[in-house]
């Protein structure tokens, strides 16, 4: 049967104690058809200090609605 890349978006927060970007990199890197958004400073439950959760919601919004798009 052939391989069909199924269309995946993660999006992890840059200071993610559980989930490492390195090794979401290395394990995305054999998955075709994904796309990564680091949000800069956030932790495993998305959380940006200085940085409302109206914010990070809203940029994590444009990034889903962005990567639909596409």
């Amino acid at each position: 049967l052939p391989k069909i890349a199924v269309p995946m978006l993660f999006i992890q927060g840059s200071r993610d104690a559980f989930a490492r970007p390195d090794l979401l990199q290395s394990t995305l890197a054999g998955l075709p058809g994904t796309m990564l958004h680091v949000i800069d400073g956030a932790d495993h439950g998305l959380k940006v200090k200085g940085r409302t959760t109206e914010e990070v919601t809203k940029e994590i919004a444009d990034i889903v609605v962005a990567w639909i798009g596409r």
